[in-house]
């Protein structure tokens, strides 16, 4: 794993130097080419120098894999993103559950605070958050205690009706054991 963060930090730095050499060449053509500044001619030699490293690492010193190296190392590459990205997600997660709980309870306030532009200060009074208020110009989304009522509602009998769809598929599983039980 260190190889492979150290080949990363390689590259990067090889491309920040030959980004660098390509300025500095680019101003230095505009200057005379009679007299050109000791710094000038050390970055170059470095560029020179590290490319033909570059070239040797990538020419001299590689060793072709068999179809089965090229599978495990395209596995390895594919998944050390995916599995460090898995435990930024639970560091992440577990920070969340630190600050406001697993469940919300550590929160202050577990409903929404009315109006989905508006926040209650600590004094009691309302601000107005989002476009024309603080925070910059995006429109929030607004909705009324009404309307989160009426949502809250129907999500309800959303869950009630795919309780209900389950119940009956685990019944209509439960006949099929029971007639096939039956039949043997």
């Amino acid at each position: 794993f260190f190889f492979i963060i150290e080949a990363t930090r390689i590259f990067i730095h090889s491309r920040l130097i030959s980004l660098l050499y390509i300025l500095i060449v680019s101003f230095s053509h505009k200057m005379s080419q009679q007299h050109e500044p000791w710094l000038f001619s050390a970055i170059r030699k470095f560029h020179q120098r590290h490319e033909r490293l570059k070239h040797t690492v990538h020419t001299a010193w590689r060793y072709p894999l068999p179809k089965w190296g090229r599978v495990v190392m395209g596995c390895v590459y594919f998944s050390i993103p995916v599995i460090g990205g898995y435990q930024v997600m639970q560091w992440a997660i577990s920070k969340s559950h630190e600050s406001i709980g697993k469940h919300g309870e550590l929160l202050p306030e577990k409903r929404i605070q009315g109006i989905g532009d508006k926040r209650i200060k600590e004094d009691g009074t309302k601000e107005q958050v989002g476009a024309g208020g603080v925070g910059g110009g995006v429109r929030l989304a607004v909705s009324d205690e009404q309307t989160q009522k009426q949502n809250r509602q129907m999500l309800q009998a959303f869950f009630k009706q795919q309780r209900r769809k389950e119940k009956l598929a685990q019944q209509q599983q439960q006949q099929d054991e029971a007639t096939s039980s039956e039949t043997t």
